[in-house]
């Protein structure tokens, strides 16, 4: 049967469902007065402060501190929620007992899956089970935990290194929060996690899994011994789960985590009781200008008082800001945010990012928790000021106005503040502490469209990219010939009467009066404002006018077999979906998350029997480029329908983006596409190599361009963007170079560009040594994406030849305000980073930049559209008037040290030797190259690494 919610209200706020009788209004009122609870002297070290145990059944489980024992004060531990299933508890239990060897035949397991995201890496700490005994009280001895890979919806091969038996864990009423003895690492992809308790079956009885009503990914798995299962077979629940640790690419993005104050300003939205004392702290920051920030988490620090919690949960909120206070209604909110509490920093993981350019921002992190019995909350302040002070109100005027307010400027009497106000005046907090302490975490670059504004609008000007230190984004598919078309015929979505995947309702169409199209396509767009619960239910098709050609915008989102209803996640409509080929972020990833976050998303395959998670991408460019004027003038359609009983929704808005072409309906080539006159020597004539067949050429992209990368021409000189080659024999010389580039319709169509070649010795093996330079002239550049149109240039004049190693080649020129971008990968059939990527932006004002992975900037980054040919032997050299010595050939010798060492944490400069044996070398060492394999800690910046030569030579 379907798993779905039995409340939606439950869905997106869980609570603990106990009912407290209330006494104590009187009591919080008279806070108001006194104002010593709404700002109380934290202690002296944060996080002495007494925490209680978390309650059996209040799933935002408190996680404990990383298991490295690093914790440090200047740098609170990173240790977050990365994954979490602990809404919706159902009444039932799945066993999941290791028995004592007379009753092994006893023995049971259960299983549950998760995904880690796309371009995500997760070292994984610590888990939290919710879970009973079975028959007695128990207690279990120990647990076993094991990772496995993905095999067809069902548990598959071990992990390595994710295996641990008799762990050590915290019961509470077989509620086990387990640290992991050693970290867990996974790259993006579908894992499975088993945890089954160690216990004496005549004395502890049996330990059950909780079950969960709602199925994320594929239900949970089990087997049976007792039972006679002795392999994996499905569940209809899922498990109750929780997985703490940290994630990459996760970096600090702005940090106010210091300087701390005396007091702590409440910050809580209370039961409804005390709904009138509900009130928001805030603070501000800034994104600096040319950057994108997509924040993951918040970092707040701070204290329980007049009871000792825990929150059930925290609020996010950002705000635009307005003069020196926060401005109008909230631009972005994260509702019921699972937290980590650590030595009084609590952690609170966003469940969808929040994506914001440059600009100043307030943010407010609100406890929710009620009064009885948790107490109340506060927000650490802090004695220095950057930007703004921090900002507070309370809209229900609960509190009133404080006695007195010492800080300067403050008025005479102090006033309440139902609306924004400065905090040190709205609460009487003593002078000198006006700020809040907080730290926000995420990534730079990327994304070009704040969530705030994510709706699609035509634009006569294409949008500048993104200036950097963060590079720009890809051009938008709205830019350039952009045409955009509102739909009618919005309503309510039918429900659907019949099992999964059976679409027997009545569609809702939406209609797009297409007319004004003078020239071909080149890309299309749509975006959509909807509510519906149960995601999974949703067939939405895009057509062009007559019903041909078509494109499956989402369907069957999540399902994997013939009968799976998929994802339960819910759509909100607060803002629009959008779907585009430049967008970077496949549409099946973000509808795993409840709920499902607006954005800018992928177009994918339908979901069914035999469908992977996630669906490969699909493209509307591909479908709809190319469509003449006459195909697409006319009513296009967006038709909804409702796949699976239950679940109902409403479509408010949709929008209809069509880019084209310069230029009449006939394609024919704009004068100006090709100079008039030549640059006189480009190195090489487009067309001389095949960059598809050319024997001995390297090719990491998969052909299908899905964005494109530069900087901003008002503040960057020249973009620099290399990937990495490394020949299939030695020694090897390159003699040709592909290059792909792309623009937006109707820009020009030439390009300056050189091809530029480095080695691989600069710091941490980036670009070094530039090897050689040749200019060359791009012609008859595409707009939007697709097949890669392919520019060749010469390079054999350098002589660049590999006996070892690898080199890096790319191109760099000078960006264009008409939006010229080097073409990339961004597909998700292979690694984040395949092709090991560089860039570097020479700044307008002078010097040079620094090299950066491409994946820092571009966190989707595969690959970029180069490819290089190499030849199997090295190029002779041009004969030399005067005998020349020939050169001894280098020889590459590796060795490895014989065991792997164990780095404990044992204060400063403990050394922890690997020692290496080197032998029957002859000649002189030119060149060392030092490789670590497998390296994991959890604070690398704790860590030096040191070579040591035989003689004592050390570098």
């Amino acid at each position: 049967m379907k798993k779905k919610p039995a409340s939606k209200s439950a869905f997106f706020t869980p609570r603990v469902l106990i009912t407290f009788a209330f006494c104590a209004i009187g009591v919080l009122a008279a806070l108001g007065v006194a104002w010593s609870a709404s700002s109380v002297a934290p202690p002296a070290v944060p996080g002495s402060v007494a925490q209680t145990t978390v309650p059996a059944r209040t799933y935002n489980i408190q996680l404990a501190a990383a298991n490295s024992g690093q914790v440090q004060a200047a740098q609170p531990s990173k240790l977050k929620i990365l994954y979490s299933q602990t809404d919706h508890p159902a009444t039932t239990a799945n066993g999941s007992g290791n028995s004592d060897t007379v009753n092994a035949a006893f023995n049971k397991l259960a299983a549950d899956d998760f995904v880690v995201p796309a371009g995500q890496t997760w070292t994984i700490q610590q888990l939290t089970v919710q879970g009973l005994y079975s028959k007695s009280t128990g207690a279990a001895t120990s647990v076993n935990v094991n990772f496995y890979y993905d095999a067809a919806g069902m548990p598959g091969a071990p992990v390595s290194g994710g295996t641990y038996t008799n762990v050590a864990m915290t019961d509470a009423a077989g509620n086990f929060t387990i640290a992991l003895p050693s970290n867990c690492v996974l790259t993006q992809g579908t894992y499975w996690v088993s945890v089954r308790a160690n216990m004496d079956l005549n004395r502890g009885a049996d330990w059950a899994w909780l079950d969960r009503t709602v199925q994320s990914n594929s239900g949970a798995a089990a087997q049976n011994s007792a039972g006679g299962v002795t392999s994996w077979e499905r569940k209809s629940n899922d498990n109750i789960f929780q997985i703490g640790g940290t994630q990459v690419p996760d970096a600090v993005l702005y940090d106010q985590l210091n300087n701390p104050g005396a007091n702590a300003t409440n910050s809580q939205d209370f039961e409804a009781a005390n709904a009138a004392f509900t009130n928001q702290t805030a603070d501000d920051f800034v994104v600096p200008a040319g950057q994108t920030w997509t924040i993951q988490s918040v970092d707040v620090q701070g204290l329980y008082f007049n009871g000792t919690g825990p929150a059930a949960s925290f609020n996010v909120y950002f705000f635009n800001n307005s003069g020196v206070l926060p401005s109008g209604a909230a631009i972005a909110t994260r509702l019921a945010q699972p937290y980590v509490n650590n030595a009084g920093v609590f952690t609170v993981t966003l469940s969808s990012n929040v994506v914001l350019t440059a600009g100043t921002y307030w943010v407010s992190v609100q406890a929710r928790m009620d009064f009885t019995p948790g107490g109340q909350w506060g927000w650490t302040n802090r004695t220095v000021v950057a930007n703004s002070p921090g900002a507070w109100q309370n809209p229900g005027g609960g509190f009133a106005a404080p006695a007195s307010c010492p800080a300067a400027g403050c008025p005479v009497p102090c006033v309440a503040c139902p609306s924004w106000g400065r905090r040190e005046c709205c609460t009487g907090t003593a002078a000198g502490q006006a700020d809040q302490m907080f730290r926000l975490n995420g990534t730079v670059g990327g994304a070009s469209s704040p969530t705030p504004t994510p709706s699609v609008s035509p634009s006569a000007t294409p949008p500048v990219p993104t200036p950097t230190a963060s590079p720009s984004a890809s051009p938008s598919a709205t830019a350039g010939g952009g045409l955009t078309f509102a739909g009618t015929g919005t309503g309510a979505i039918a429900d659907g009467t019949g099992g999964a995947q059976t679409c027997n309702a009545a569609p809702r169409v939406i209609n797009f009066a297409v007319s004004g199209v003078t020239s071909n396509l080149t890309a299309a767009s749509v975006n959509m404002t909807l509510t519906h619960t149960f995601v999974g239910d949703l067939n939405v098709v895009l057509a062009a006018p007559g019903g041909a050609p078509s494109l499956i915008i989402y369907k069957f989102t999540g399902a994997t077999t013939a009968t799976s209803f998929g994802f339960a996640s819910d759509l909100v409509g607060t803002a629009p979906y959008n779907f585009a080929d430049s967008a970077s972020t496949n549409w099946w990833t973000a509808a795993a998350v409840n709920p499902v976050a607006t954005g800018n998303y992928r177009t994918t395959q339908s979901g069914g029997a035999g469908q992977v998670i996630p669906a490969p991408v699909t493209s509307l460019n591909t479908t709809f480029g190319g469509l003449t004027p006459a195909q697409a003038n006319g009513t296009w359609t967006l038709t909804f329908l409702d796949c699976g009983a239950g679940d109902t929704g409403t479509v408010t808005a949709a929008n209809l983006t069509l880019t084209t072409g310069a230029g009449g309906s006939t394609p024919t080539p704009s004068p100006s596409g090709t100079p008039a006159s030549p640059t006189p020597s480009p190195s090489t004539t487009p067309g001389t190599i095949n960059c598809d067949t050319q024997p001995g050429i390297i090719i990491h992209d998969d052909n299908t361009e899905e964005n494109g990368y530069s900087g901003n021409a008002t503040t960057i000189a020249t973009f620099n963007a290399v990937d990495k080659f490394t020949p299939t024999t030695y020694p090897s010389t390159f003699t040709s170079v592909c290059a792909a580039f792309i623009t937006i319709a109707g820009t020009p169509t030439t390009l300056n560009y050189s091809v530029i070649v480095y080695d691989d010795d600069g710091p941490g093996g980036a670009p070094g040594t530039q090897l050689g330079e040749i200019a060359d002239v791009a012609v008859a550049i595409p707009g939007g994406l697709g097949v890669p149109v392919w520019q060749t240039t010469d390079i054999s004049s350098l002589g660049v030849t590999l006996t070892s190693g690898s080199v890096y080649i790319g191109v760099k020129y000078a960006p264009m305000t008409t939006n010229v971008f080097i073409a990339a990968d961004e597909s998700t059939t292979r690694p984040v980073g395949f092709a090991g990527g560089f860039a570097r932006f020479d700044p307008i004002a002078g010097g040079t930049g620094t090299w950066g992975t491409i994946q820092t900037s571009f966190p989707a980054y595969r690959s970029l559209f180069v490819r290089a040919v190499q030849t199997g032997a090295i190029v002779s050299p041009t004969p030399s008037p005067s005998p020349s010595a020939s050169p001894t050939p280098c020889n590459q010798t590796t060795f490895t040290n014989a065991t792997a060492i164990t780095i404990p944490d044992s204060g400063a400069g403990a050394p922890y030797p690997s020692n290496i044996t080197v032998a029957g070398l002859s000649g002189t060492v030119t060149k060392v190259v030092v490789r670590l394999k497998n390296l994991t800690h959890t604070f690398p910046s704790d860590i030096d690494i040191l070579l040591v030569g035989p003689g004592g030579q050390n570098a």
